[in-house]
């Protein structure tokens, strides 16, 4: 059977279409809250991407998975 934090990961997996940065995302939204610019620099991501994927978590309903602040 599936724990919780194994289902989060599996549907942000699949919004964002990459689980290394699903994981990425989910330990470091487990830890603190923080903002889009922390997040691209811990992702080694652009803003621009990191808001595609705040986007597409938006659109499947999954932004609550995360705590961040523009």
């Amino acid at each position: 059977m599936m724990e919780e934090r194994d289902l989060a990961l599996a549907a942000v997996a699949a919004a964002v279409g990459d689980i290394e940065v699903a994981k990425s995302l989910l330990e470091l939204a487990s830890v603190e809250e923080f903002y889009e610019v922390e997040l691209a620099q811990k992702l080694d991501m652009t803003q621009q991407e990191v808001r595609r994927i705040l986007y597409a978590l938006q659109d499947a309903n999954l932004a609550h998975q995360l705590r961040t602040e523009e």
